[in-house]
């Protein structure tokens, strides 16, 4: 197998971290049951408000499935597109990784079911996307050497796919695992899987774990997460989170070539893309083409783009053709998150000429709309419901609402509603708030740093991995709903985002009601209070979480 190119993914931070304070905090209306006031609330089953459209394949099941077969997602749907975007992707985030390693003994360990699943289904994800068979599965065998590669790359401070006997923690499979894995440092699981997709830095022109992810041929993979250790946190030897992902199906590389959306693969696709997925090396692989003297030509919105042609390189998967378009960055080792989020859709043409087919030159024309997944397009059919406002208790009452188009099923829940006043704080632990994401080497229930009372909630970086405290109560809105709390951003990078995100959808996808970025020059030394009015949402059922959320794309010190 040709060497697969170094993904070498470093971060570093200040030490930033975020204190909340929520005593008097939550301030929403209708909560809890009343004997007198029943509702009613009407979602289709997916909880998304407009269904995935998938043949042959329920809603209900995607927010947990991590193989999509051969059905391929139609990108020619912006609402497709968007729905898949928001139930599959961000169903891989969030995951625990529950490591059962240990640093100080070299034991590679095993994560969470969870876990594996999570990377899994994000790379499945991308298959799909790109119209190749995205029904790969892991081998118990390949995850089991996938785990000694990680840790192997983790201790010892770099990437190779021809690791030394000498090196610390050494095993003979974790070196096979090597020589044919995707290798990521400073990234674990899902986030990891992007960063290979992404291929960013000048040791990556050739996207050669795009191409390994992509290749229509494989079907099994596996894969190894360990999540880093002593980060920032002054603790233990200073280990990063690393991950390989075993992409070198040697049983079927050279089986026939399987059906494929389109003949070609590229990245991103032809059709509705959304934003976060697309990233600033472009790519077009065909089997046995020959890209020499190749062009690539583009237009934004109809206007002329300049492109950069990387240098072809052969022996990775298909052959392919790599290009930048003009304002986009490659070089940025770590900008996973690159594309800026479009004000309005964004269609690109991309052409690409004289590139030699079984000795014919032949060309391609197709279009790429990048788009925002959180803004619904003019194909997003919400059910409309008519009827009363006001049912009563023990006597029927009609409703009729319009059918959601492509949708399977659809869900009714009653509940009886009163206004109430909500009051949460860190002084009763995390008994009503989940933590995800969380590297588990810090106290979230912080008690030496308060605005009042006996404790905070606490969330910084260790690693570069979201720290996310969910509330779980589940609550209907009205139209003078709103949030207060308390909270004081210490020192941080403008990569560092303080926020409050909302979720509409059973948690599926968020949305951010209130951000703060960091600033090293702007420290708070005291608690502010901040309210953020929830009366955009009303009528809604909503969940709600803190993100201290981390782009590697804004620039780290």
């Amino acid at each position: 197998m040709a060497k697969v190119f170094h993904k070498r993914s470093k971060w570093r931070l200040p030490q930033a971290v975020l204190f909340l304070s929520l005593l008097a905090v939550f301030r929403v209306g209708a909560w809890e049951p009343a004997p007198e006031t029943p509702s009613l609330r009407f979602t289709p089953v997916a909880r998304l408000g407009s269904p995935l459209i998938i043949p042959e394949a329920s809603l209900a099941q995607h927010s947990t499935q991590v193989s999509f077969g051969t059905n391929f997602i139609n990108l020619s749907s912006r609402e497709t597109s968007r729905q898949f975007f928001n139930l599959v992707y961000n169903a891989s985030e969030g995951a625990t990784m529950a490591w059962t390693g240990d640093y100080a003994t070299g034991n590679p360990g095993t994560t969470s079911p969870a876990y594996a699943q999570a990377v899994l289904r994000r790379v499945n994800f991308f298959r799909t996307m790109g119209g190749v068979p995205a029904d790969i599965v892991f081998l118990p065998e390949y995850n089991a050497k996938c785990q000694s590669a990680a840790l192997m790359m983790s201790v010892n401070h770099t990437l190779s796919h021809t690791p030394p006997n000498t090196w610390l923690f050494y095993t003979a499979a974790g070196a096979d695992a090597a020589g044919h894995s995707n290798l990521t440092l400073g990234y674990a699981g899902p986030r990891a899987v992007v960063s290979q997709m992404s291929d960013q830095g000048d040791n990556n022109a050739p996207i050669g774990h795009r191409r390994w992810l992509l290749y229509p041929q494989s079907r099994v993979m596996g894969t190894g997460d360990v999540p880093g250790q002593g980060n920032l946190s002054g603790q233990g030897a200073n280990y990063s989170m690393a991950n390989a992902v075993w992409v070198y199906d040697q049983t079927n590389y050279f089986n026939a070539r399987p059906p494929t959306r389109n003949a070609f693969v590229s990245w991103p696709p032809p059709g509705f893309v959304p934003y976060p997925v697309v990233y600033p090396r472009w790519s077009f692989s065909y089997p046995g083409a020959s890209f020499t003297g190749s062009t690539v030509s583009m237009t934004s919105n109809g206007v002329p783009l300049t492109v950069t042609l990387e240098t072809v390189t052969g022996g990775i998967g298909d052959n392919t053709l790599v290009w930048v378009p003009e304002g986009q960055d490659a070089l940025a080792p770590d900008a996973l998150d690159a594309y800026t989020r479009p004000a309005t859709d964004t269609v690109y043409q991309v052409t690409l000429n004289n590139v030699t087919i079984n000795a014919t030159p032949r060309s391609f024309t197709y279009q790429v709309t990048v788009f925002d997944p959180e803004v619904p397009g003019p194909d997003y059919q919400p059910p409309i419901i008519t009827g009363t406002n006001r049912a009563s208790a023990g006597v029927p009452t009609p409703f009729q609402f319009s059918s959601s188009s492509n949708a399977v099923a659809y869900e009714w829940l009653s509940t009886l509603l009163v206004p109430r006043l909500l009051v949460d704080g860190a002084e009763g632990g995390l008994t009503n708030f989940l933590v995800t994401a969380s590297t588990n080497d810090y106290a979230v229930v912080d008690s030496a740093v308060r605005f009042a009372g006996s404790s905070s909630f606490h969330l910084t970086h260790t690693n570069p991995v979201s720290q996310i405290l969910q509330w779980k109560p589940t609550m209907f809105l009205e139209t003078n709903s709103q949030l207060r709390f308390r909270s004081r951003l210490g020192f941080s990078a403008e990569a560092q985002t303080a926020k409050v995100e909302l979720s509409s959808d059973g948690g599926l996808s968020w949305v951010a009601i209130y951000s703060q970025q960091g600033s090293q020059e702007l420290v708070e030394n005291n608690f502010t209070l901040r309210t953020v009015a929830l009366g955009a949402y009303a009528g809604r059922s909503v969940l709600l979480r803190f993100n201290y959320d981390i782009l590697l794309n804004a620039g780290l010190p």
